[in-house]
């Protein structure tokens, strides 16, 4: 399940390619496609989802539960920023309530548009409670799509700027991304597509 969950990767950057009027057979999709590692989704599935321990500032966590109210959703946002880090990106956690914090980091376009699209997906999980919350397939795999997406198109050039977006707290109503959409609102910013990591939905 997690391997064909990660292969969804790869339809998100074709759908993206798509969505910035790319089309099939250009160069820069066999570029994306042939630079997809599944290897690497896969171990970072396994290091979200508790089943390999991961360092942050220095420091060896096992992230056994991503539920809003465990300290391990405060360790995988904070694991989750190093990750963008490393790829480049300088992350902004957007704060929305005492424990909810979106990640959003934004790859620029060619400056002839301000229309974005957003490649999605969200890191908290459930149940609640003292059980834990692995939830690799809901949304870690998703999560670690959006991370592998950000990887490959981190140097290719695009016409619509791209927010990666990891949200919070969409177990409990889809809080973190309506507080994010409820500002672009307000902005009138103007989104050319979504690529929806968790139910795979694409709109453009």
């Amino acid at each position: 399940m997690k391997k064909h969950r990660s292969r969804i990767a790869v339809f998100a950057i074709v759908g993206l390619l798509a969505a910035t009027g790319v089309r099939a057979q250009h160069p820069v999709i066999a570029e994306a496609l042939g630079a997809m590692r599944i290897d690497s989704m896969m171990t970072w599935v396994g290091q979200l989802s508790g089943e390999v321990p991961v360092t942050i500032n220095g420091a060896g966590h096992t992230l056994l539960s991503r539920h809003k109210n465990n300290a391990g959703n405060d360790l995988a946002q904070a694991w989750l920023q190093s990750k963008l880090e490393q790829l480049g990106y300088s992350p902004v956690v957007q704060s929305f309530s005492s424990t909810g914090k979106n990640i959003l980091v934004t790859k620029p376009g060619d400056g002839s548009t301000d229309e974005i699209v957003i490649i999605c997906a969200h890191y908290d999980a459930m149940p609640a409670g003292s059980l834990n919350a692995p939830a690799a397939d809901d949304d870690g795999s998703g999560v670690c799509a959006v991370l592998e997406a950000a990887r490959v198109l981190r140097d290719i050039p695009f016409v619509h700027p791209i927010v990666f977006a990891l949200w919070d707290e969409e177990e409990q109503g889809k809080i973190g991304s309506i507080f994010y959409a409820g500002g672009m609102a307000a902005n009138d910013a103007r989104i050319k597509a979504v690529i929806d990591m968790d139910a795979m939905r694409l709109r453009w």
